[in-house]
Formats: structure tokens, C-alpha cells, sequence
């Protein structure tokens, strides 16, 4: 997945999610060009596939990562959460 952060002049986020050794594994890189997307790597998320919420979890860890580094990269950091995130719904089955 290729994720643009649009408040700063060319900031992409590149995201690659898979399955390895029973847990959910994506290594996020960042870069300033959609045509070189894993120019910076950043960090790697990992959660166990088998624990509860895992994937709700992963979206959290992954969410901390980039904002973590667009506070890095901006020029003044925000306090502030620069955006927004979309509310996870539980789902029952």
C-alpha cells in the first residue's frame, strides 16, 4: 500500500503486510518520491496473528510508527495530531 501524507510538499509512506512465522509482519519504508517508495526504511510492525484484536492492534502500531516519523520529518514538530485517524469497529463472529 502506497500512503501519501498530503501536509507536507512529498511525503509517501510505503507498506508491504504479510503473514511469516504466525505473525502479521509489515515493513514500512518512507520516501520523497511515489516512483522510489522503499527509499527509507523506517521500521517493521509485527504482531502475532493469533492473539486477540490482532489486526485492530497491528493498525494501532503501525498508526504510532507514521506519526511518529511525520513529527520527526516535519519542520516544526505538532504536538497536535497532524491527521486523522479512522475509528476501528470491533468486529463479532
Amino acid at each position: 500500500m502506497l500512503l501519501r501524507y498530503t501536509l507536507a510538499q512529498a511525503l509517501y509512506f510505503y507498506l508491504h503486510t504479510g503473514a511469516i512465522d504466525g505473525k502479521i509482519l509489515t515493513p514500512v519504508y518512507a520516501s520523497d518520491s511515489p516512483y522510489d517508495p522503499k527509499k527509507n526504511s523506517i521500521g517493521d510492525v509485527a504482531t502475532p496473528m493469533f492473539e486477540q484484536d490482532a489486526e485492530a492492534r497491528h493498525l494501532q502500531k503501525l498508526e504510532k510508527l507514521l506519526r511518529e516519523w511525520v513529527n520527526f520529518v516535519r519542520d516544526t514538530p505538532d504536538t497536535h495530531e497532524p491527521f486523522a485517524a479512522f475509528e476501528l469497529n470491533e468486529r463479532r463472529e
